[in-house]
C-alpha cells in the first residue's frame, strides 16, 4: 500500500509539473505587442506648403512609405507661426498615426508667445533628418552687395529698412533677431508672414528690405539669379552656395540653423516609437533619400531619438537665453 501511494503521489507530482510547464510555453495573449502600422500614417508640417520643412517632409515621406509599408501623407497646417499645426499634432492621437515634423518653432515659441499649449515635453522624438543653414538674403535689385553695406547703411538710418517677422519664431527669425542684436541695428517690424516663402516673395515684391529663409527656400530664385545671400548662420560656407560668407567671418557670431525631424505625442507608446525609430534610421540609409534631399539643396544628418531629444531640450535652454536678452521673452 505504501509503495503504491508513493507512486500515486509521484505521478500527480509529474502531472502537474508538465501541465505547469505547457502553460508557462505558452503566449499571453495580453502581452502580445500590437501590429503596427496598419493603415496610413500623417505627418504634420506646422508650415505653409513650399517652404523648407514642408521640402524636407515631402521629399522623406515616400521612403518612410517604403519602411512603414502603409501610405505616408504630409499635411501643411500653417498659422501663427508654427504654433497652429504644432497645437494640433501635440493633441492628436497618441497611436502613431498622426506624426508631426518638428523643427525649432517648438522650443522658441513657448518662450516668447503666452499661452502656447505645448511644449518639447509634448512630444517624443524619433530622430533628426537633416541641418540646415539659415541665410539672410537680398533680391539681385538690391543695392546692397555685402553685408557690411547693409549694416553701414542700417547704422545710419535706424528703422529705414524694413525687416519681416513670421510669428512663432521660426528659426531663420531667431537668426535675424541675434544678427540685429549682436549689430546693434534697428529695423521696422513688418508682421503678419506665415514662413520663409511668405517673406521672400515680400523681399523680392520691394515690400521689406530683406529676407531670412533657409536652404529649400531660396535655392531656385538664387540659381534663377534672383536673389543674393549676404550672410549664412552655419558655421562653415555651405557648399551649395560657396560664394556666401557665413555672419562669423563678417564678424557677428551668429549661428542659428533649423534642424528638422520626426516626432509623436508624447504619450505614443514604446513599441510604436521602437518601429517609427528603425524606420527612420533605415530611411536615413536610403541612396533616395540623399538624392531627393539634393533636389532641394539639404543633406542628410540623422540623429537618433537619444541624441535628438538631447539636443532639442540643449536648444530650448540657450534659445529661452537669447529671448530673455533680446526681452521678448514672456
Amino acid at each position: 500500500m505504501a509503495c503504491k501511494f508513493r507512486a500515486g503521489v509521484g505521478v500527480s507530482a509529474a502531472l502537474v509539473f508538465a501541465a505547469s510547464t505547457t502553460l508557462m510555453a505558452l503566449p499571453i495573449a495580453s502581452a502580445a505587442v500590437p501590429q503596427y502600422p496598419t493603415r496610413p500614417i500623417e505627418i504634420i508640417v506646422p508650415y505653409a506648403a513650399g517652404g523648407g520643412v514642408d521640402q524636407t517632409a515631402r521629399a522623406l515621406a515616400p521612403i518612410l512609405q517604403q519602411e512603414l509599408k502603409v501610405p505616408v501623407i504630409v499635411s501643411d497646417i500653417p498659422g501663427a507661426g508654427s504654433i497652429t499645426g504644432t497645437s494640433v499634432a501635440s493633441d492628436s492621437v497618441a497611436d502613431g498615426y498622426t506624426l508631426f515634423f518638428d523643427s525649432p518653432g517648438i522650443i522658441d515659441a513657448p518662450w516668447i508667445e503666452k499661452g502656447v499649449p505645448f511644449g518639447p515635453q509634448s512630444f517624443k522624438y524619433v530622430g533628426q533628418i537633416t541641418y540646415i543653414p539659415n541665410y539672410l538674403d537680398v533680391p539681385v535689385t538690391s543695392p546692397f552687395k555685402t553685408l557690411k553695406q547693409l549694416v553701414a547703411y542700417a547704422r545710419k538710418h535706424p528703422n529705414k529698412l524694413k525687416a519681416p517677422f513670421t510669428a512663432g519664431w521660426p528659426s531663420t527669425d531667431v537668426m535675424g533677431a541675434e544678427f540685429a542684436y549682436d549689430a546693434h541695428l534697428k529695423f521696422t517690424t513688418v508682421s503678419g508672414f506665415t514662413g520663409g516663402p511668405a517673406e521672400l516673395l515680400s523681399a523680392l515684391a520691394g515690400r521689406t528690405s530683406f529676407s531670412y529663409n533657409n536652404t529649400g527656400e531660396v535655392l531656385s530664385d538664387v540659381r534663377a539669379g534672383k536673389v543674393r545671400i549676404l550672410a549664412t548662420s552655419a558655421p562653415k560656407r555651405s557648399p551649395i552656395f560657396p560664394n556666401a560668407p557665413t555672419f562669423e567671418q563678417q564678424g557677428y557670431p551668429v549661428a542659428v540653423g533649423v534642424w528638422q525631424g520626426l516626432a509623436a505625442p508624447a504619450k505614443t507608446p514604446q513599441y510604436v516609437m521602437n518601429v517609427l525609430d528603425k524606420a527612420l534610421a533605415e530611411a536615413a540609409k536610403s541612396p533616395e533619400l540623399k538624392a531627393n534631399f539634393a533636389k532641394i539643396g539639404i543633406t542628410v544628418d540623422y540623429l537618433n531619438s537619444a541624441q535628438t531629444t538631447k539636443l532639442i531640450y540643449s536648444e530650448y535652454k540657450s534659445d529661452g537665453q537669447l529671448f530673455k536678452r533680446l526681452g521678448v521673452a514672456k
